[in-house]
């Protein structure tokens, strides 16, 4: 999804003009080139995402090879005073997907998937492009 389309469905989410939503919209692009699992253990790999959204709101929007999906995004900083962002994906089957970031970059994205009653999760790292800290 283009970052114009990313901004027109967010708007259309938020209940907010296309127009404000450009304006206070933030982006993020993510690629992760390490997956560790139980199954597994740890491998290289190549997945890359991103995210589209508006500090103001608490809300934006993930985007990847298989589409688009509303993310809660929460700020927060540690108690060496690093910044930190961390999107949160709440899948229907009660699921729940998360992405976590500092200010230089630094990614964690963390799958809790359950098949046939058994959980599979899996970790996987990488940077994230920041536009700014904000």
């Amino acid at each position: 999804m283009t970052t114009l389309g990313t901004i027109a469905v967010l708007a259309f989410l938020s209940g907010i003009s296309a127009a404000v939503a450009q304006e206070t919209m933030h982006s993020i692009e993510c690629s992760f080139d390490r997956v560790c699992s139980w199954a597994e253990g740890c491998r290289d790999q190549n997945m890359e995402f991103g995210f589209a959204f508006d500090p103001g709101t608490g809300f934006g929007l993930m985007s990847g090879n298989v589409g688009a999906s509303l993310v809660e995004v929460s700020f927060g900083q540690n108690l060496l005073g690093t910044q930190i962002v961390s999107f949160v994906e709440r899948l229907p089957s009660g699921v729940i997907q998360s992405t976590t970031l500092t200010e230089r970059g630094n990614a964690v994205h963390s799958r809790h998937t359950v098949i046939a009653g058994e959980i599979v999760p899996t970790q996987n790292y990488g940077t994230c492009e920041l536009e700014a800290w904000w």
